[in-house]
């Protein structure tokens, strides 16, 4: 089976044909993979599958990405995936799309959109006491086809229905991740209650909440006690949102009077001084429309490209900026980084980005004009010099739940070893998933996308063999694995989890303050500080508490059983998963035609639908005059040209489909493409 899925059809076919007898054939292979318990259908849950999990605790994330948008017919369900998944009360309703006749499915055709986005749920379990640093697979948790109109509301629903009937099979999960959407970020605060509140759906009186003891002198610490579940923006995504904003034209972003610019990067590329082996840069990393281009991330954040901006006497702000990226890559996804190292560079971003919000709020330039001037422009002032709202708050809430989640550990209701793999509770996961599903492809075909019955079917695939490397050692199987994930993987070290007993969050919290005012300090944004008397980091937490209550609460009075359909959000102004555009050749199933001879389908003749063509030999459609009654329900009864046939399912998707509708196989090229158009 590992053959199968590692090499494809072809190469499976190859060594069958020339080892005689050494492995089975390609049906049984087939009959074996549709039997597995790694089987899925659209918008199912798979939550029964989480029993083989030993630790019983894990993380969920959720992402989505493009589709070819197409309509398959699914016998084993009688159902028609690639539409637009019906949600309701959050969950989405599986084997929704049924016709028993050709005009219910052009009724479906004519009501509903098809899908151009697939959403995921994976499940990362952590490891168990006996294996701490043998973390299992990620867990492919649900798929189906949406059009992203769902809302923040319907994402907590989601979440909620996720949490109870993992935990009616044993496994508290322990939070969610996902792509920093606004909407996602916007589900995130109203859970945990962050500067946002659900009068009618109070989580944080949830039976099973978690609940930590606050040390009284954490002014900096704004969460609250009790948290049903812990949040991480996945850091990948945030790091490229930060990149974004810093290769904005329309931002104008500074430290006091340090200059954030991507012309200091111009400048060091076109330098005579130095060449690509200084600092390992080209034009294309700066680039504003590769807006998910994480590898130029990286370069940007080199010691080398960092230390030749120092040089420059101009680029100090930008040496700061790319300072704080480095650090959110430190504490979220670096594989080697400690608890201590993570929990101090994850707050020394947050108390920069503090300290920068009080001084563009009190910025002698940005103060309102009582003539000319309104809150909202003055706001939007504030905006052109800072970072996208939904950015900060993401640093906010991943820097909060960071030290949340060591304290559960200290207080003994996690175990030590969620700490060790913080990098693991992200989306990429799903993203992993993606990517993964697109390599599937036969070395014969040029085709990468998938449409979501492509995906369904090779994710299948995927999990029986993340389930078979998982269990490598019981099976006798071994698997070859890259070295650089070779050299990662010893990176995990077992005396991180007796750190954790001796670990002292207020001494690394003092400690990130004190590099956060280090950084700034050539900003000149210290003698604003000092000038309205805000002298320690209490006194900053004060103010930035008082002005989070005043301008970013938010308040959401529906109800948990609700269908909220009034609130939709759009895709945030940076997702790059909505641009769409290949349809691949309608693929035949392998049900055989069957000739009655003695058997006869007993059907009235009355109620059938009519069609005309000028055909009367329909080869290479399914379209026949008799069908084996086995196979009844995957057929519609027909009269064309007055005569009775048997249309198959799926070629009346065919006949339904009036345009090809293409999907770039390069991501980074499908949002250039997009920001192209937009402009």
């Amino acid at each position: 089976m590992c053959l199968y899925i590692l090499g494809g059809k072809q190469c499976y076919e190859f060594v069958r044909l020339n080892m005689p007898g050494a492995i089975p054939h390609l049906s049984i292979i087939s009959d074996l993979i549709s039997k597995s318990n790694m089987t899925l259908n659209e918008a199912e849950f798979r939550f029964d599958s989480l029993r083989q999990f030993q630790s019983g605790f894990g993380f969920c994330s959720e992402d989505t990405t493009g589709v070819i948008p197409k309509v398959e017919y699914d016998s084993s369900t009688n159902s028609f995936i690639g539409f637009s998944t019906r949600i309701v009360d959050g969950i989405p309703l599986t084997k929704y799309y049924q016709a028993d006749t050709y005009e219910d499915l052009k009724a479906i055709y004519d009501t509903n959109e098809t899908a151009r986005l697939l959403n995921v749920h994976m499940f990362q379990s952590i490891s168990t006491d006996n294996d701490p640093i043998n973390f299992p697979k990620p867990f492919l948790l649900s798929a189906y086809g949406v059009d992203n109109k769902f809302t923040t509301m319907d994402i907590l629903r989601r979440w909620m229905y996720i949490f109870e009937n993992c935990l009616a099979k044993g496994v508290r999960i322990i939070g969610f991740s996902t792509d920093a959407d606004n909407k996602y970020v916007s589900a995130m605060r109203l859970a945990s209650n962050f500067f946002a509140s659900l009068p009618n759906f109070k989580l944080d009186k949830h039976q099973h909440v978690f609940q930590i003891d606050i040390p009284d002198d954490w002014t900096w610490f704004f969460l609250n006690k009790n948290q049903l579940f812990l949040f991480f923006q996945d850091p990948v995504h945030l790091v490229t949102k930060w990149r974004n904003r810093l290769l904005s034209s329309t931002a104008n972003l500074c430290f006091g009077n340090d200059k954030i610019s991507m012309g200091h990067l111009k400048r060091l590329i076109n330098n005579d001084n130095y060449t690509k082996i200084d600092h390992g840069l080209t034009m294309s990393d700066i680039n504003p429309k590769d807006r998910q281009n994480y590898s130029s991330c990286i370069k940007l954040i080199s010691d080398d490209v960092i230390n030749l901006l120092k040089n420059d006497v101009d680029s100090n702000g930008t040496v700061v900026y790319l300072t704080l990226l480095k650090m959110i890559v430190k504490a979220y996804i670096d594989k080697s980084t400690s608890i201590q190292e993570r929990v101090k560079s994850a707050w020394c971003v947050v108390f920069v980005c503090r300290l920068w919000w009080y001084s563009l709020a009190n910025s002698s330039n940005l103060k309102p004009s009582r003539t000319s001037q309104t809150t909202n422009e003055r706001k939007n002032k504030i905006n052109e010099y800072f970072i996208t709202r939904p950015a900060y708050m993401s640093v906010e809430l991943n820097a909060h739940h960071l030290p949340y989640m060591v304290l559960l550990v200290k207080q003994q209701q996690l175990p030590k070893q969620a700490l060790i793999n913080i990098h693991l509770f992200s989306s990429q996961p799903c993203e992993s998933l993606f990517r993964d599903a697109r390599s599937l492809s036969s070395m014969s075909s040029t085709i990468v996308n998938f449409t979501v019955k492509d995906f369904i079917r090779r994710s299948q695939k995927l999990s029986i063999l993340n389930q078979l490397k998982y269990n490598a050692t019981e099976k006798d199987l071994s698997f070859p694995v890259h070295h650089k994930q070779r050299r990662e993987h010893s990176l995990a070290s077992l005396h991180q989890l007796n750190d954790i007993d001796t670990l002292d969050v207020q001494q690394l919290i003092l400690a990130a303050y004190n590099q956060a005012i280090d950084l700034v300090k050539h900003s000149k944004m210290l003698d604003t500080l000092t000038q309205y008397k805000i002298n320690s980091l209490d006194d900053l937490s004060c103010y930035i508490f008082d002005l989070l209550q005043k301008n970013s609460r938010m308040i959401n009075y529906s109800f948990r059983s609700e269908n909220n359909i009034d609130e939709e959000f759009g895709l945030d102004e940076e997702n790059d998963d909505n641009d769409l555009i290949n349809d691949p050749l309608d693929q035949s199933t392998n049900e055989a035609l069957f000739d009655l001879q003695n058997d006869t389908l007993i059907d009235d003749d009355d109620d059938v639908d009519i069609l005309n063509s000028t055909k009367s030999d329909f080869n290479g459609i399914r379209i026949v005059d008799d069908i084996n009654p086995a196979l009844r329900e995957s057929y519609f009864k027909v009269k064309i040209n007055n005569n009775i046939k048997y249309l198959h399912k799926q070629s009346a998707c065919w006949m339904q489909s009036n345009q090809i509708t293409k999907l770039s196989s390069d991501r980074l090229s499908r949002v250039m493409q997009q920001t192209s158009t937009n402009n």
